[in-house]
């Protein structure tokens, strides 16, 4: 898979930093391909920024950018940082398709990200930060909003500029807004689902309780924290009932299945 400079341009790059660049991405790989991959100070954990790569995925693989991957993919190298990826470009293809309801990039194209979803750890990773967002910036309402958003700048004048209709452009924009909301609900039901807070957090009274529900029944075990630790780490305490609070608490709680794996993260501060 060839890589291309972009700054500086290849006419312009010194030989000592295409010297460097090379040598980072060749380590980097060494690594990621490794047996020790995993490692998270020998192997690829130390030459990028894993949350940067996990963003990117997401973005490409909820809009099935067929250009996300394969042509404008950018990334950069800070001095003395690691490899990032971004900014995400070229995505007049995406968030389209019919096809909401199937199908992932990354298994067909190269990029890294097979041997990335390797590791238990970046899956975990990135199934918590897809939660994360579906929570706030990529819930359904707020992804409607965002397109309302972007209609309100749209005036007629502009639409016949550009040769369309403002019924043709309403039509793509209802269009684009059905295509996200199935997306992200496929996108959902492809991950073990975090256990549900009866209130999303912020200010409460001091008679306040959070009820947390699990979303597989009864063959899971809910598992939750006050102090902002992970559950998954060992230190959490069984659920039974609603929690009441006597001071400001950041709850954490995940499901255990029968078969010992753990659900994604919720999470919210009372």
């Amino acid at each position: 898979q060839r890589l291309a400079y972009f700054y500086p341009k290849e006419r312009l790059i010194r030989p000592a930093q295409r010297t460097y660049i090379r040598n980072f991405m060749n380590t980097f790989e060494a690594a990621l391909y490794g047996g020790n991959f995993r490692d998270p100070e020998n192997g690829y954990a130390a030459h990028i920024d894993v949350m940067s790569f996990i963003d990117h995925h997401i973005l490409v693989e909820l809009t099935k950018n067929i250009d996300g991957y394969r042509l404008s993919t950018f990334m950069y190298k800070p001095r003395g940082g690691k490899l990032t990826m971004g900014p995400i470009w070229d995505y007049n293809l995406g968030a389209y398709t019919s096809d909401a309801t199937s199908g992932v990039f990354y298994r067909d194209d190269r990029l890294w990200f097979p041997r990335l979803f390797q590791d238990p750890d970046f899956m975990r990773e990135y199934i918590d930060r897809w939660y994360e967002l579906r929570r706030g910036p990529f819930s359904t309402a707020n992804m409607r909003n965002l397109a309302n958003a972007q209609a309100a700048e749209f005036t007629f004048g502009l639409a016949v500029a550009q040769g369309h209709s403002v019924s043709a452009w309403t039509a793509e924009l209802l269009g684009m807004k059905d295509y996200l909301a199935r997306r992200a609900a496929w996108l959902d039901g492809q991950f073990f689902r975090p256990p549900n807070f009866s209130h999303p957090g912020g200010v409460v009274s001091a008679q306040f309780s959070l009820t947390i529900s699990n979303t597989i029944g009864t063959t899971g075990t809910i598992y939750f924290t006050v102090d902002g630790s992970d559950p998954i780490d060992g230190g959490g305490s069984l659920y039974t009932g609603p929690l009441a609070f006597n001071a400001t608490a950041h709850v954490r709680a995940r499901i255990r299945d029968a078969g010992g794996d753990w659900s994604a993260l919720n999470e919210a501060s009372y």
